[in-house]
């Protein structure tokens, strides 16, 4: 492994923190993880999501996705300075007709944690298998533990085939002694009454985490409404189960949303919640030689995403979200649509990274006054990322 090329990120990481504690808006580093969606086309229709009602989603369209060529180009850019890269936005990923050639592209890459959200569905057990040889950290969306639930929310879903492709990955994991996975659990209230066996789920395909969020979204339904008018104690009696297997089976459990925990007692939630005790992999920018002199950024770095918590929020000095058209976002959370702060088919990362609109951005963070909505729910609301 080239050692140049850790130091690059090391350094670039020192310098980003630092400018966040400076309150400064115009960095010298560059940001160092990324979201990078290569599609907006989807093979399910869930109902909370705008993939279900918008016309523009409704038949694959080849327009909403970027090229292999683009995507090149951009990593180019990005990645030189990337500890982690996440290749999903709003779309499904692994649908891409070259949706291969990425994977085998990412090889040449080191220093990288590779991550994806993914609905489970590409038939393909041999990419899968290259997936985990990457050390991929596969989230899955996975919002029922039955049939019934989960086809009944992620419409178009195979339940039989998504439980396949866990068994492939499961076995590629024992096989290839690297990779992860975990549950992205969006909690409606036709879903509640699963939480329990959504851990009992997890366990069973050696899945070692369970993130459970809050729904957000739905066409002329208010979803979360919804799941909060389930009350405390109905709510308390399902995440106690929860919680209870969780500790019984050995899997992690979050929680993004005060509404699963008010009743919940704050020492189990603290011990079901504790980091993974897995050693980072060798080949990842946090396993590397020499990686001890920027471990203590690690847990700054996962501080930072308790955002409610801290009244501030560290993305706008290290994440951009680059959308399958180039264009440049700040943050995960404003997707689909995330504010257009530049384009990278016509500017480089640098010139936008510390062009006017981002340094407003990062004003208005670092006071604490974001005026997007979506920032302004993620400072009442969010305690992990």
């Amino acid at each position: 492994m080239d050692a140049g090329a850790w130091r690059v990120k090391a350094d670039n990481l020192r310098r980003a923190f630092a400018h966040y504690r400076a309150r400064e808006t115009q960095l010298s580093s560059l940001p160092f993880r990324f979201i990078l969606e290569l599609t907006q086309n989807c093979n399910y229709k869930c109902f909370m999501c705008a993939q279900a009602w918008e016309p523009k989603y409704q038949r694959f369209d080849a327009a909403l996705n970027m090229p292999l060529d683009t995507f090149v180009r951009s990593a180019e850019q990005l990645f030189p300075t990337a500890i982690m890269v996440d290749l999903h936005g709003f779309g499904e990923t692994t649908i891409l007709p070259h949706w291969p050639d990425v994977v085998d592209y990412l090889a040449r890459w080191p220093f990288i944690e590779w991550n994806l959200v993914t609905n489970l569905s590409l038939t393909r057990d041999d990419v899968w298998d290259k997936m985990i040889a990457l050390d991929f950290r596969l989230g899955f969306s996975c919002d029922g533990a039955s049939k019934q639930t989960f086809e009944h929310i992620r419409v178009g879903s195979n339940f039989e085939r998504t439980l396949h492709n866990l068994a492939v990955i499961r076995d590629a994991r024992r096989r290839h002694g690297r990779g992860t996975i975990y549950f992205l659990s969006t909690i409606q209230r036709s879903a509640v009454h699963e939480l329990r066996a959504l851990v009992e789920l997890a366990h069973e395909y050696d899945v070692p985490e369970v993130q459970f969020k809050i729904v957000q979204g739905g066409h002329d339904v208010d979803l979360e409404g919804q799941l909060r008018s389930i009350g405390d104690l109905s709510m308390s009696r399902h995440v106690d189960a929860a919680v209870d297997a969780a500790l019984e089976l050995g899997v992690r459990v979050t929680f993004n949303d005060p509404v699963f925990v008010r009743r919940l007692d704050p020492e189990k939630l603290q011990r079901v919640s504790a980091p993974l005790a897995a050693p980072p992999s060798p080949s990842s920018f946090w396993g590397a030689a020499g990686a001890e002199e920027v471990a203590p950024y690690a847990a700054m770095l996962d501080d930072s995403f308790r955002v409610a918590v801290n009244k501030n929020c560290f993305k706008p000095f290290s994440f951009v979200y680059l959308t399958y058209q180039s264009d440049v976002g700040p943050c995960n959370c404003m997707m689909p649509d995330p504010p257009p702060l530049g384009n990278l088919a016509r500017e480089s990362l640098a010139e936008i990274w510390n062009n006017g609109a981002f340094q407003k951005f990062r004003r208005e963070i670092l006071d604490g006054v974001p005026s997007d909505e979506r920032c302004q729910w993620c400072f009442e609301h969010r305690v992990e990322d």
